[in-house]
């Protein structure tokens, strides 16, 4: 079997055929060279020295991980596969304040692998450019890029909504999340095989809990479940503002009416506008609006609206229009946010420690190395 091949005519069919609902989908997942190709993917990953609630770690399954595809194939094909809970850990974040985690089992890791392998291709079909978080292809400065051009004298979006879906990995509602899969893939078993691990839960000093909402940080297939149930917060975006024609957006203007750009990563976004300062207010109430009807709600803390010309925080980045006084004319200036440089500081000083890898400089400058790219 040609993994690439199969996922690149699940992508152009989706592509092409976007009214398809796939199915016959779970065959694929449960293929012993399909899992097995998902467990050396998972063995390679930084987090395969962790062990979920089982214990079970890369070193107990790596000597013959053909053996270790073909059970999980049997498990899954005579339907008694079932995912474990998660072992759920706090990391600090940059604000100081605890990002909860969850680290599934290393078995659970290679099923869901399995099953990103399959969907990610018909999902990526349908997003939209708005969206650059946790994509193949796609990083941080593909948003930066995207803000600056819209931001440029050319555009002249200079009014800006910022915000944040609050909590919003664990607050996506498991039945709206499914009845959105349920738009593209008919396949009944690999519904669920998707729903079992929602339903897994989360055990955390000793107590399991078991809630009919959010999808778990740090899970293999929680980014591209997120990015798809964001991605009705990005059709809204596209239906009322994105797909409209230059003409449109013209005849817009005419009116004095504002047109709206989108760039989302994740859980953050912001909203670009060339209208006024009232009409970005009332993008923030829309945008809030459009959150609330998917179930999910706008960080008030986090969510302003702002003029390019105070300057923004966003992905690490603070973007400001000033005055260039080699061209004359106003450009958006990027830099790293102080907290962004700072962080970087950290790093450089713990890698340099003496107490970290004692005085192995050579590792030390591929650790540097790496960390500047």
């Amino acid at each position: 079997m040609q993994i690439a091949k199969v996922q690149e005519s699940l992508a152009r069919k989706a592509l092409y055929q976007p009214n398809t609902r796939f199915d016959d989908l779970f065959s694929l997942v449960a293929h012993p060279y399909w899992l097995w190709v998902a467990t050396e993917s998972i063995l390679q990953s930084s987090g395969a020295e962790i062990a979920g609630i089982d214990g079970i770690t890369k070193e107990h399954i790596k000597s013959d991980t053909h053996d270790y595809a073909q059970a999980l194939a049997n498990e899954l094909k005579a339907g008694v596969y079932k995912p474990q809970p998660v072992k759920r850990v706090y990391v600090p974040k940059a604000d100081g304040t605890l990002r909860p985690l969850g680290v599934s089992t290393l078995r659970d890791r290679v099923v869901q692998e399995a099953t990103r392998m399959v969907l990610e291709p018909i999902l990526e079909s349908h997003f939209l450019n708005c969206s650059t978080g946790f994509r193949p292809g796609r990083r941080v400065m593909d948003a930066i890029d995207l803000i600056e051009y819209f931001s440029s004298n050319k555009v002249k979006m200079w009014w800006v909504v910022k915000g944040e879906i609050k909590e919003c990995f664990d607050t996506i509602a498991h039945s709206k999340l499914k009845g959105v899969l349920e738009h593209y893939v008919q396949d009944k078993k690999l519904l669920r095989l998707i729903a079992s691990f929602l339903a897994a839960g989360r055990i955390e000093r000793s107590n399991v809990a078991t809630p009919n909402q959010g999808v778990v940080q740090a899970g293999v297939l929680a980014p591209l479940l997120a990015n798809v149930y964001l991605h009705e917060f990005d059709k809204i975006w596209w239906n009322r503002y994105g797909g409209l024609t230059e003409g449109q957006k013209t005849y817009r203007r005419s009116k004095g009416l504002g047109n709206v750009q989108l760039v989302r990563y994740a859980e953050d976004f912001v909203v670009l506008t060339n209208g006024d300062k009232a009409f970005a207010h009332e993008l923030h109430e829309e945008f809030a609006e459009i959150a609330r009807g998917l179930g999910l709600a706008l960080s008030a803390e986090k969510t302003q609206v702002i003029h390019l010309n105070d300057g923004i925080d966003f992905l690490g980045f603070h973007l400001q229009r000033v005055h260039s006084a080699m061209s004359n004319k106003s450009i958006v200036l990027v830099k790293p946010t102080q907290q962004s440089i700072e962080q970087f500081k950290e790093a450089i000083r713990a890698i340099t420690s003496r107490e970290t890898a004692g005085d192995d400089v050579p590792n030390k400058i591929r650790a540097i190395n790496a960390l500047v790219r």
